[in-house]
């Protein structure tokens, strides 16, 4: 059996899950390991332990290794309050601003802090996948639940704005009546593309194109497919329209996400004649907390 020598645990301790990879001494991942220890679903510091101990230390290669935590495990009301840098922090910076949380028995857990803006906006999680996306100069963006639209500037974040867009989706899907009408996934094709960028382009206001979906299904029949498609089509291309006239010296985007939004921002993107680049998201959270490893010097 071949034994693993673990130089670094990394972890990407979201809202909803928890994911740990193994690197070795290059920054190499070795190993990964997946939970649905989400730090929204953990209520107190004994149960975010339990957590890393059911993942992590109850394995003798793992426990062993230094460990940092990125996302919202350092959130107000998870297991430590990681506070922000602002804007414009280089990876040296925010390592030197990790928050530690000590044991009795294992290596410490360094948690990485997030970045907020004078806007005021913040990110927590995002900045790791930023600093592991390899981008100098250009525009990351970052869908999920609240996503982000980054300027990288030298390497450093020089500004970023949030949108709704996904915790958005999620609330009209389950908790409307719109969301009646819809079925539950959404498919690209060309039709509903083309359609929801017409909607977003619309002077009508976003309430009223919103029941429009409602609207169409009641009254004319239309299927909740073709629906929820040009939903999601319509929702996506109200934040690009929007986001892409404030990144304008900017001719592309970089996009740090699941692979199925990835593919839905890329289409839209594209369609609006901005050429849309997908980074692999795993990757750029690993080469993220490896750098900040490094820069505190934890390998």
């Amino acid at each position: 059996m071949t034994v693993i020598t673990i130089a670094l645990v990394g972890l990407d301790w979201g809202s909803s899950q928890l994911r740990a990879y193994a690197f070795d001494a290059n920054g190499r991942v070795v190993a990964k390991r997946n939970s649905a220890a989400g730090a929204m679903k953990l209520q107190s510091p004994q149960a975010f332990r339990e957590a890393l101990y059911e993942l992590v230390d109850q394995d003798a290669q793992w426990c062993r290794a230094p460990r940092i935590a990125c996302g919202m495990v350092g959130a107000r009301g998870a297991w430590v309050e990681a506070g922000y840098c602002a804007v414009g922090a280089d990876v040296a910076q925010i390592a030197e601003h990790l928050s530690v949380i000590e044991f009795s028995d294992v290596p410490p857990l360094w948690v990485v802090p997030g970045i907020a803006s004078l806007a005021p906006d913040v990110m927590r999680g995002e900045e790791t996948q930023l600093l592991g996306a390899g981008i100098t100069d250009g525009v990351v963006v970052l869908p999920g639940t609240h996503s982000k639209w980054a300027v990288i500037s030298g390497g450093t974040i020089a500004s970023f704005t949030t949108y709704f867009t996904g915790e958005m989706n999620a609330l009209i899907r389950t908790q409307s009546t719109v969301g009646r009408v819809l079925s539950q996934n959404a498919q690209i094709n060309d039709a509903a593309l083309d359609r929801g960028i017409a909607m977003a382009r619309s002077q009508m206001s976003w309430l009223t194109t919103l029941f429009s979906f409602r609207a169409r299904a009641v009254a004319q029949g239309a299927d909740a497919q073709l629906l929820s498609n040009e939903f999601s089509a319509w929702l996506i291309a109200t934040e690009l329209l929007h986001a892409l006239p404030e990144t304008r010296m900017y001719r592309e985007i970089f996009i740090v996400g699941s692979e199925q939004l990835s593919d839905w921002y890329a289409a839209i993107a594209q369609r609006l004649d901005v050429p849309a680049h997908k980074l692999d998201s795993d990757q750029c959270v690993t080469a993220g907390l490896w750098r900040l490893a490094l820069a505190k010097a934890l390998v």
